[in-house]
């Protein structure tokens, strides 16, 4: 009966350590995306400065001017690289906080497990004492009546 008791505290605990441990690779995978998508933004970003920087070039060769139209073109272009790149950003940031949120969850799960086999194993050892009470209640009695 004792035994019981204790391999239910042995499975609480190892319900919490696990729970802990989800919680901890989720944090950690959601540090990993948010350093991905540092390096993704810094790549973007040279990217887009070089293919702007080849764009002048190509107009400054052919004799065009950075007026009008392909100032326009080249300004809006820029705009929507930016764009591109804050999408990427908020994108990475949900994904973050989703590993984060899940995380949680799996650590409060974890705890509630860990409390209901806790629970559990002290109801058991209670009902086991309570038994074996009534079962030496019993033999006593038997015991009285048959001397």
């Amino acid at each position: 009966m004792f035994q019981q008791h204790q391999a239910s505290q042995a499975a609480a605990k190892q319900a919490e350590y696990d729970a802990e441990y989800e919680a901890e690779v989720a944090e950690n995978q959601a540090e990993q995306e948010r350093l991905n998508r540092a390096e993704a933004e810094k790549i973007e970003r040279s990217q887009t400065a070089r293919r702007r920087a080849a764009q002048r070039a190509s107009y400054a060769k052919s004799g065009v001017l950075l007026e009008g139209t392909p100032l326009t073109m080249m300004t809006e272009q820029a705009g929507v690289d930016e764009l591109n790149i804050q999408q990427g950003n908020l994108e990475s940031r949900q994904r973050q906080a989703n590993l984060r949120a899940g995380g949680q969850a799996a650590l409060q799960s974890g705890k509630k497990r860990s409390s209901a086999l806790k629970r559990a194993g002290n109801i058991n050892l209670l009902t086991s004492v309570g038994r074996t009470a009534v079962q030496g209640y019993k033999d006593y009695k038997w015991w009285e009546a048959n001397k």
